[in-house]
């Protein structure tokens, strides 16, 4: 009798369309002049973007440079270095898990 494997493609599909999103949210912010509102959402958008993909099981490492262009452009839009670090931590829930 074989035995198959089952294999969960949920992660890998929604870590795929976060990086999908983040893709698009960074060229609609880098593409339009937008209101200072509009651009702390959308960097705001961007790193939740990365912390789900991380969430669901994608490396950092893997994200170090969509990690970079957010942070130049926090920087750029006026973010203190506070502010930043706040926006790159990923935020760990109570059953320890990201």
């Amino acid at each position: 009798m074989a035995k198959y494997a089952v294999i969960d493609l949920q992660p890998a599909l929604q870590i795929k369309y976060e990086l999908q999103q983040f893709d698009a949210h960074l060229s609609q912010l880098t593409r339009e002049v937008v209101s200072a509102k509009v651009a702390t959402n959308t960097i705001e958008q961007l790193a939740m973007c990365l912390e789900s993909a991380i969430q669901n099981g994608l490396d950092p490492i893997q994200t170090q440079s969509r990690t970079h262009v957010l942070t130049l452009l926090a920087f750029e839009y006026g973010y203190s270095q506070e502010e930043v670090e706040g926006l790159l931590t990923a935020y760990i829930q109570p059953n320890g898990s990201y």
